[in-house]
């Protein structure tokens, strides 16, 4: 299967735009520390140990100038996120960039501001990191701090070793992503220092021009594609069949060898047109089709949306791309994987190879939508082979490392009225304020993965809701 393949598009996730950031983000540090009594403008750390210990050496005038930057940078954050809240269905000009706005104006506002306003000026500069930390948070799909370095360091030696592990590429182009953040900001802080030598208060105005580079390298992003328009296009890049699908951010390209991907994920699409997005998704192969998500949902009562957007034979080497073509436009709150039972000769012949594909799988997810809860549920396994056992092993395992929920599915009965009975017994003993909250996936996972292994046979819901 070949997929021609480009991420969720994200005018914000552009190496030039954190290349940019970074930039800023070391000038207005060595800023605030050459130019502005030593005081840290990003490295709130260092504030607060300086603010400690000459709290404690009783010099508490001192100890107060670190304290004012530490609550700006707070503020910053607070301000950033509503921001966000407030202005992030922006049509014509992206909430990131309202960010970037203020903060120019107010490192505009600094550089007029003289020494015996150093106090202000810091506080003022900590704001804006504060706000640019909180705004800017990946970069090519991948976390990272652009006002900081520890994070990118330790981010980026993790991923060199996971490519000396696994020889997986990926890991160290995202290796080189990272320490490429770093010497930027390295950069960022010497130029910072050369120009508060030379300009003196008016330096942080270099700040200005990065940000308004990257205000508008985010501009000419969101001119190059539209957020309401996507392309879905099938069929070898000389010969494609282009398809326009109106809020579907994405751009696909499917082998129309794979008639079968092409047909179902269209029909996904048109699908996802009619839905409010958020809820539970089922993403998983042939057998998860049949999965009866709709009458399920009514019937145990999940408060919840519910879709299904299983793949007829998916492979977890076409899943990021399967995911991106009907899934990533929803948006998901949780998401049930069920990938692994058409991979059995993948596994057999590299399994390191089908680890990393499903390692990159729930990266993918994260990187666009942090807050999703993912589940990995377990291959069937009901002839008990050895081989599948051994990949529900690693399933297993890879849950674990990254922190996500597994489902052992295997030895699930289907007693749906013995379920929908338990319930409610306890929402007749008034539990169903407890109960109101997200239910583990597991719990869910039993729910629709038990219904395949036996003939449905769903009785008449209760009256009531429990989440």
């Amino acid at each position: 299967m070949s997929f021609h393949r480009s991420k969720r598009f994200q005018m914000s996730d552009t190496f030039l735009t954190a290349a940019l950031v970074a930039l800023s983000g070391g000038a207005q540090d060595s800023y605030t520390y050459f130019g502005r009594g030593k005081v840290f403008a990003n490295a709130q750390t260092g504030n607060v140990v300086l603010f400690s210990s000459n709290l404690m050496s009783g010099n508490v005038a001192l100890a107060l100038s670190y304290l004012i930057p530490i609550l700006s940078f707070l503020l910053g954050v607070f301000t950033a996120e509503h921001i966000r809240h407030k202005c992030r269905d922006r049509a014509k000009l992206h909430w990131r960039q309202l960010v970037i706005a203020l903060e120019i104006i107010l490192l505009f506002a600094v550089g007029f501001m003289p020494q015996g306003w150093n106090g202000a000026a810091s506080a003022l500069v900590s704001f804006v990191c504060a706000m640019q930390v909180q705004s800017f948070r990946k970069v090519c799909g991948n976390a990272y701090a652009s006002t900081m370095c520890i994070g990118n360091m330790r981010s980026g030696m993790d991923a060199l070793y996971a490519y000396f592990a696994e020889k997986d590429p990926l890991q160290l182009m995202k290796a080189f992503i990272y320490l490429g953040v770093i010497a930027l900001f390295g950069l960022g802080a010497g130029l910072g220092y050369l120009l508060t030598a030379w300009l003196g208060n008016k330096a942080i105005w270099s700040s200005c021009l990065l940000l308004l580079g990257a205000f508008f390298a985010m501009q000419s992003a969101s001119q190059t594609k539209r957020p309401g328009q996507s392309i879905i296009q099938f069929g070898q890049p000389s010969e494609r069949k282009t398809l326009h699908h109106n809020n579907h951010p994405l751009r696909r390209s499917i082998n129309m060898s794979t008639k079968t991907y092409q047909n179902e994920i269209e029909q996904y699409v048109s699908l996802n047109e009619l839905t409010t997005g958020g809820g539970l998704v089922l993403f998983g192969g042939s057998m998860d089709r049949s999965i009866p998500v709709g009458e399920l949902k009514q019937s145990f009562s999940l408060n919840m949306p519910v879709y299904n957007r299983s793949l007829s034979a998916l492979s977890v080497k076409d899943a990021v791309d399967a995911y991106d073509g009907c899934v990533a436009e929803l948006n998901p709150e949780s998401v049930l994987l069920h990938i692994g039972a058409g991979d059995r000769e993948l596994f057999m012949n590299n399994s390191v190879d089908f680890d990393s594909s499903y390692r990159a799988l729930i990266d993918h997810i994260r990187a666009y939508t942090p807050d999703c809860r993912i589940a990995v549920v377990s291959v069937d396994n009901a002839a008990q082979d050895a081989l599948i056992e051994d990949m529900n092993r690693h399933l297993k395992n890879l849950a674990e490392a990254e922190h996500c929920e597994f489902c052992e599915i295997n030895g699930l009965v289907w007693n749906p009225r013995g379920t929908q009975e338990l319930m409610g017994f306890m929402y007749d003993l008034g539990f169903v304020r407890p109960l109101k909250i997200k239910r583990p996936l597991y719990d869910l996972a039993k729910i629709f993965f038990a219904s395949i292994r036996r003939p449905v046979e769903i009785g008449e819901p209760k009256q009531h809701k429990i989440a």
